[in-house]
């Protein structure tokens, strides 16, 4: 680094009151002794101060591979689809539909025990109360917000993903989706009212 110069300026009197060298920054002696100001001081030395510098990596990238996805990273959607059917019976009292495409696999709840509850009390409840109000609370019961949830995990099981943020680049081994079917809430419409 050169030796620059730092002036200071009394702007109020409109004159050059003095200059110090930056090899004598660091000691407030000197700058006492040049007719700097305890303010002045206080602000060179603050300037002067070694600045931390911390080290950032951007990891723009996400990467998700699931537990089963190496032993079944060949076999098409339908062929996932058909394990995870089987994976499905360890939910008891409920009942599944399964639809595949290309990329795509949907798992919906078409069923379940009558004594579950689908929606969640207190968001009937807002529902009732302020029906022309956006709801935040959880749509579904515990239970069920459990039961989709778990399935979810099951489906990512055998998938792969890798993303990058900047540019835009998404690319899972397939698209998941986990719902209730539209036709079985409709069958359940007399918990809403």
């Amino acid at each position: 680094m050169t030796d620059a110069k730092i002036i200071h300026v009394d702007f109020k009197n409109r004159c050059k009151v003095s200059a110090v060298s930056s090899s004598s920054l660091l000691n407030e002696d000197v700058l006492r002794a040049s007719g700097f100001d305890d303010r002045t001081i206080a602000n060179v030395m603050t300037l002067a101060a070694p600045v931390p510098t911390k080290t950032t990596v951007f990891d723009t990238y996400d990467h998700y591979k699931g537990s089963s996805y190496e032993d079944t990273k060949n076999l098409s959607c339908k062929d996932i689809a058909k394990l995870i059917r089987v994976q499905l019976k360890k939910f008891s009292g409920f009942k599944f539909g399964i639809t595949t495409d290309y990329n795509h696999i949907r798992v919906r709840i078409t069923a379940m025990p009558a004594n579950t509850a689908l929606y969640n009390p207190e968001w009937v409840a807002f529902n009732k109360a302020n029906p022309h109000e956006h709801n935040t609370l959880e749509r579904y019961s515990a239970d069920v917000a459990r039961t989709l949830a778990d399935i979810e995990a099951l489906v990512s099981e055998y998938n792969k993903i890798d993303s990058d943020k900047f540019t835009d680049y998404y690319a899972p081994k397939f698209y998941g989706n986990v719902s209730v079917d539209y036709e079985f809430t409709k069958s359940r419409q007399s918990e809403r009212d």
